[in-house]
């Protein structure tokens, strides 16, 4: 969130270009080898088997999540949108 905050104008064009899918998909991508390292290392068996799955998961829905908010021209503040999606996603 920081970063799109910070590169708002660059984020912003990337999502309005031709290239728009493909750099979402570089970044989905990388989120869940980090995610799905983490759960492997950090979640409990049960969920570790399935950390593949729930990384695309997390990750769809977090790179979806910051689409969303950068494009809002009222958007709510980063602090209550992260705030509002880990309570979601905790919920999950």
């Amino acid at each position: 969130m920081d970063f799109l905050e910070n590169n708002q104008r660059l984020v912003t064009n990337i999502l309005k270009s031709n290239a728009s899918s493909g750099v979402l998909d570089i970044l989905s991508e990388q989120m869940q080898l980090d995610i799905n390292q983490h759960m492997k290392t950090e979640a409990d068996e049960a969920i570790a088997q399935y950390s593949a799955m729930l990384a695309a998961t997390y990750a769809g829905a977090i790179v979806s999540c910051g689409k969303w908010w950068i494009l809002q021209k009222n958007r709510p503040g980063k602090e209550e949108v992260v705030k509002k999606f880990s309570e979601i996603i905790m919920k999950l």
